[in-house]
């Protein structure tokens, strides 16, 4: 769990504050993978970020490194010009490391995305394909350097996130953090920038 102060740039610019819960939970073959985020923002007495969302990913492991993956994922930005966003679909992974101080895996496969747009609440059901990649390197005892990567593909927008993080352990479970998210859209809603960039401190909270 961890709690941040923000800075953002693109379709909104303001200073914010931001709430992430990751959890996993391993029983036998299957692994139970939980996100959940929220950034809020205000400037001069007005909402300026308001954007929240949360994933349920599902793995069953053929193998040490290999796995297969279910995955539900609603995003909600005020900002970004739709009015929520569903993503449904399955795929593959494996990890091409794992180790206690190295690991780096990748996953993608089919999925179905709904997409209402503010404007015009026309609904934007596309097929797509979604690719990820997750990149953690534990530097020295107690620092840890994170890299995810993920994009989802339809016909109308393809989208692009890219989170960079360098975690320092302060004492027994208690962290400190800063990180650098950057999301691309190719075809966002018309009067949209298409880059959104957000930097975090982060206070942050491990068992």
């Amino acid at each position: 769990i961890s709690a941040s102060a923000v800075m953002s740039s693109g379709n909104s610019e303001n200073a914010a504050v931001g709430v992430l819960v990751d959890a996993a939970r391993t029983a036998g073959d299957f692994k139970h993978n939980i996100k959940a985020y929220f950034d809020y923002g205000e400037s001069d007495n007005v909402t300026s970020q308001k954007r929240w969302g949360a994933a349920y990913k599902l793995d069953y492991n053929f193998g040490e490194r290999t796995y297969a993956y279910g995955r539900l994922a609603y995003d909600e930005d005020d900002f970004s010009g739709f009015d929520y966003r569903l993503f449904a679909g399955a795929g593959l992974g494996h990890y091409f490391a794992k180790s206690d101080e190295f690991s780096w895996k990748i996953e993608g496969g089919p999925g179905y995305r709904y997409s209402p747009i503010d404007d015009t609440r026309e609904l934007d059901n596309q097929f797509a394909l979604y690719a990820a990649s997750e990149l953690d390197w534990l530097i020295r005892e107690g620092v840890t350097f994170e890299q995810d990567f993920n994009t989802t593909w339809t016909s109308p927008t393809t989208s692009f996130q890219s989170i960079t993080a360098l975690t320092t352990e302060v004492w027994d479970g208690v962290s400190t953090g800063i990180s650098f998210e950057y999301r691309y859209e190719t075809d966002p809603p018309l009067g949209r920038e298409k880059t959104d960039t957000i930097a975090r401190a982060s206070l942050i909270y491990g068992f």
